[in-house]
């Protein structure tokens, strides 16, 4: 007992140290720096601002430094990994900088992927020195390099390994009448464990989802072999776990939703996005880009230039030796004597093929998606599965081989050939120049690391800064050319400050963001000074003039010296002069009457729901059309009760109709008429959400090819009332 521990130990250490070393060579010391992120823009922003707010706040969820004049809820957005949040909850013990904490729990998922993978390839029946190996060369498959941080929460993979575990022990289970040994009970308190602790750290649920599929696959197989319904069971037992795990991990964006309603304009997908970011096979098979060989490296950009659909799913790359293995599970679909004997490597081939019809394009995934959820977009991410598989069957059909040679006892052609596949094997997937370094983001980060520290000196601590442009988060679009989530550059260096980047889209404060953007540049410092912002920061990339027609603006109104970026590309006015001389320009009831406005509309959302047409603008009449029936959602985010004015229109098609309004808030039948019925009432709103139905006893005449709607609302309005 004592030298199995003492032999795992010495292999475990192994992997540990030589998984480090391979990291070395992968990153280029002379052009890294531990506290800059690999990457400073577009995905890898967002996954910064997570890291940030756990540190800051001690949690995930809300953070205060962001999303002023409220403060960021990420419930909406669904990234709840409570494994990967403990791990930044512990790294963050012994930096308190960001980005050491980022690129430290980026380079441990190498780790964990090789421990995991290890454990798993040699319950698969691989001896240790391949499984080693194999080991190796899957935590260094391009998916992993390439995805880098920007793609942190897919690139969090070692789930993968313990579902093929669970999949393989589904496969091969068979249902006992005696008594469980200790061993058998140890086993599946271990592997309830390792359960959890994938589908805690899932990956946003992709690699819960493939494994729970596999977990499928493997008990429908079995269940037709054995003729018995127990592996099936087994398969759902450990799919019911994954479930109740992930819905665990979801209970804020579960209770957020219950409360104030689904936000429909975050994390929203479409089912064609299935077969954009699909799998492609001759993806598998290609070499990687940037390959150290000259004519490989020209044939992948070839075909990354002239192929359709070419995007994240170019990093699917196998490699050489997981090529071959996924040769191998092909042909084995053909071999019936190795079907016959029920062997891995044939059980290997049917997952393999599982994954192929899930993942590729127009495949089962397309079929998922249009049928019952979108929500799985990117089933090319599917790859990490299958390079688990194809090199599993690589050292699985080498084994076999050194076998009939009798070759399999000679530990030196053994560790000769272990150490050639890996050196091979790492210079195949790792592309010639350093995978890793961030020598181009120094002086970026250093300008903007200067800019936020002089707006912090210049400041008091919790002065609220409002910033230009407007850009919805997360997942924004470019807006001229300030790319996706580049306002949160911002926070990232900044300890004292408020942000107003970070709100929530289709909340309400966004939704009052983007309005006072709209208005003359007068307006809008008035009612951002009512909200309570004492500062204005601008990234001039955001504007086709560079800011200057802004800035001329600002100049007249502020009267104030702004404060410049190093490169010039952000500008700060202090807003304070201006804020003090607009309050002694108001009485205080005027004063306060602008502050309650604002938090009025930062606090108050209306949605045209499940009946209503898209939002059609005529003649700022705010006209709404709809069915026979619909739902306006309107939801309070304060956490008191708000007495509130609902007034509007209400059209029929014909000269007359009635239109019953129900819900929490209001019960009774409003006539409505073609020329237009003004409804009046005075709600006083609870906390979370609230829902007015709209049915109309109109029917649609299909003999005329116009008027297909039955009612309409206008002049929409939800304002403030004193209290009742």
């Amino acid at each position: 007992m004592r030298n199995r521990f003492l032999d795992s130990l010495w292999l475990y250490g192994s992997a540990t140290v030589l998984t480090c070393l391979i990291l070395m060579w992968v990153i280029s010391a002379k052009t890294f720096s531990y506290n800059i992120p690999l990457s400073y823009s577009g995905d890898a922003l967002f996954v910064a601002t997570i890291f940030k707010s756990i540190m800051d706040t001690g949690q995930y969820v809300t953070n205060p430094y962001l999303g002023a004049p409220l403060i960021y809820n990420i419930a909406d957005y669904p990234i709840y990994d409570v494994f990967n949040y403990a791990m930044i909850r512990f790294l963050a013990l012994f930096s308190k900088d960001y980005a050491v904490v980022l690129n430290t729990f980026y380079f441990s998922t190498y780790l964990f992927v090789t421990w995991f993978s290890l454990f798993v390839f040699q319950r698969l029946g691989i001896n240790r020195l391949f499984a080693l190996v194999a080991s190796l060369l899957f935590t260094f498959i391009p998916y992993h390099l390439m995805r880098g941080e920007g793609h942190l929460w897919v690139n969090i993979f070692f789930a993968a390994p313990i579902y093929v575990l669970l999949a393989f022990d589904v496969y091969n289970t068979q249902k006992t009448t005696g008594k469980k040994t200790r061993k058998e009970y140890l086993k599946n308190i271990g592997y309830l464990l390792l359960c959890i602790v994938a589908a805690s750290s899932s990956a946003a649920g992709y690699f819960a989802f493939f494994g729970c599929y596999f977990l499928l696959v493997a008990g429908i197989i079995a269940s037709i072999d054995h003729k018995k319904w127990y592996p099936l069971l087994k398969a759902s037992v450990w799919v019911g776990v994954t479930g109740v795990v992930i819905l665990i991990n979801l209970a804020p964006d579960i209770l957020s939703n219950y409360r104030y309603g689904h936000n429909m304009e975050v994390a929203d997908r479409a089912s064609f996005e299935s077969e954009n970011a699909g799998l492609k096979v001759i993806q598998l098979l290609l070499p990687i880009d940037n390959h150290r060989v000259q004519p490989l490296r020209i044939f992948k950009e070839k075909y990354n230039s002239t192929a359709p659909l070419v995007n994240e799913n170019k990093t699917a790359s196998l490699g050489i030796f997981g090529s071959i293995g996924f040769v191998i599970l092909l042909l084995m679909v053909f071999v019936r004597r190795w079907a016959a004997s029920k062997n891995t490597l044939f059980t290997l081939s049917l997952l393999n093929m599982s994954a192929v019809l899930l993942g590729t394009i127009g495949g089962l995934g397309a079929v998922f998606a249009y049928t019952i959820s979108p929500t799985i977009r990117s089933y090319n991410r599917i790859s990490v599965y299958v390079a688990f598989f194809a090199l599993a069957a690589f050292f699985l059909a080498l084994q076999y081989v050194l076998k009939r040679k009798s070759l399999d006892k000679s530990k030196i052609i053994c560790g000769i050939l272990a150490i050639v596949i890996l050196v091979i094997g790492l210079l195949d997937q790792v592309p010639r120049y350093p995978a890793y370094e961030n020598f181009s983001l120094k002086e970026t980060y250093s300008n903007d690391q200067q800019f936020i520290k002089q707006i912090e000196t210049l400041m008091p601590s919790d002065s609220m800064v409002f910033q230009l442009p407007y850009a919805s988060f997360p997942e924004s679009p470019e807006v001229n050319k300030l790319g996706e989530d580049e306002l949160a550059r911002a926070y990232l260096h900044s300890h004292t400050l408020h942000w107003s980047y970070g709100a929530i889209r289709g909340r309400s404060v966004t939704k009052w963001q983007q309005a006072v953007t709209r208005q003359p540049v007068a307006v809008m410092l008035r009612d951002i000074a009512f909200a309570g912002f004492t500062g204005l920061y601008i990234n001039r990339t955001g504007y086709l003039d560079n800011g200057r027609a802004l800035e001329k603006e600002l100049d007249s109104l502020l009267h104030v010296k702004p404060v410049f970026s190093p490169n010039k590309q952000m500008v700060f006015y202090d807003m304070r002069s201006y804020v003090n001389e607009l309050k002694k320009s108001m009485d205080s009831t005027t004063w306060q009457n602008g502050v309650n406005h604002v938090v009025f509309f930062t606090n108050m959302a209306s949605k045209w729901f499940r009946g209503f047409y898209e939002f059609e603008p005529q003649k700022n009449l705010n006209t709404q059309w709809a069915n026979s029936r619909g739902i306006l959602i309107i939801t309070n985010f304060q956490a008191q009760d708000i007495p509130v004015k609902l007034s509007f229109n209400l059209y029929s098609r014909n000269q007359s109709a009635k239109v019953s309004l129900s819900g929490d808030l209001i019960k009774e039948a409003v006539v409505a008429t073609n020329t237009g019925t003004n409804v009046e009432k005075i709600l006083m709103l609870s906390p979370g959400k609230h829902e007015i139905y709209f049915q109309t006893d109109v029917k649609k005449d299909m003999s005329k090819n116009i008027n297909n709607w039955h009612f309409k609302v206008s002049q929409f309005a939800l304002s403030p009332v004193s209290k009742l």
